[in-house]
């Protein structure tokens, strides 16, 4: 995002005459766009997960204390399938092995996309989507999904 904003400002500092106003707002939410973070944090010293999400300036922090954990969850969703079916069922369990539930020397559906998301949920019922990414990943999101998980003293579970 820096360098767009750069860009922009560089563009509109060399333009012969005056910069048009989409110039000015599209360098400003590039401005504003490098301001913005999103974070989470485990802390094993103070036994705490913060998150911090916002502009800088103005992030918002969410501090979970690792008593108030309750176990840690890789979620597969595959987006195209009807919640409930056994379609759905045997997607989630393929995007879980980083497979295909279908022939894999057909082409893929273009509708079904499989995703897995990385939650933890606290003992009051909240749950926290810590990551998601595609099905093709997961074997990263699971590394990370162990670790976090062993930091904290939690169970991992998938599903």
């Amino acid at each position: 995002m820096v360098v767009i904003a750069a860009t922009v400002a560089g563009a509109i500092a060399t333009a012969p005459g005056r910069p048009a106003p989409l110039a000015w707002i599209i360098l400003v939410l590039a401005a504003l766009a490098g301001l913005y973070e999103e974070r989470w944090s485990f802390e094993p010293a103070s036994r705490r997960v913060v998150h911090r999400a916002g502009l800088l300036v103005a992030a918002k922090t969410l501090r979970v204390n690792f008593d108030e954990i309750e176990r840690f969850r890789l979620v597969p969703q595959v987006r195209g399938t009807i919640p409930g079916s056994e379609d759905e069922r045997l997607q989630n369990a393929a995007a879980l092995q980083a497979g295909r539930s279908d022939d894999s020397s057909r082409r893929r559906s273009s509708f079904k996309k499989p995703y897995v998301s990385l939650v933890f949920d606290c003992a009051d019922g909240t749950r926290y989507l810590i990551d998601r990414t595609g099905a093709r990943r997961i074997n990263l999101l699971r590394r990370d999904a162990e670790s976090m998980a062993s930091l904290c003293g939690k169970p991992l579970l998938e599903g």
